[in-house]
């Protein structure tokens, strides 16, 4: 894919997340039904964003990665869903994923 079709699938998704997210407190219908779904709600960007990502953890320039490749990718996914569920902080989880699989990527090369 170009950067420019990258860059609409991450404004769409942005965009789609933030919608379905705030549609309960702006419009009143919906009201009632945030309140009963809310914890619903604070996943919708985790899975859109698993959606966007999980390609890239298994693929690598339009071809399946090298096991060394997708193990390093998979250990840095459950790095982040254990710092996400210890601290409640996408931010710092997201971030250490990221210097885990540097990390990890190093020690190995």
């Amino acid at each position: 894919m170009t950067e420019l079709q990258w860059t609409v699938v991450v404004l769409g998704a942005g965009l789609g997340t933030y919608a379905l997210r705030a549609a309960p407190f702006a419009w009143k219908p919906f009201r009632e039904f945030g309140r009963r779904h809310l914890r619903c709600l604070t996943y919708i960007s985790f899975a859109v964003a698993a959606g966007i990502v999980s390609r890239a953890i298994f693929l690598s320039g339009g071809q399946f990665g090298l096991g060394r490749e997708v193990w390093i990718k998979v250990l840095a996914v459950i790095t982040a869903l254990l710092i996400y569920r210890v601290t409640r902080n996408m931010p710092t989880a997201l971030f250490s994923a990221v210097g885990v699989a540097i990390a990890i990527h190093w020690l190995v090369a």
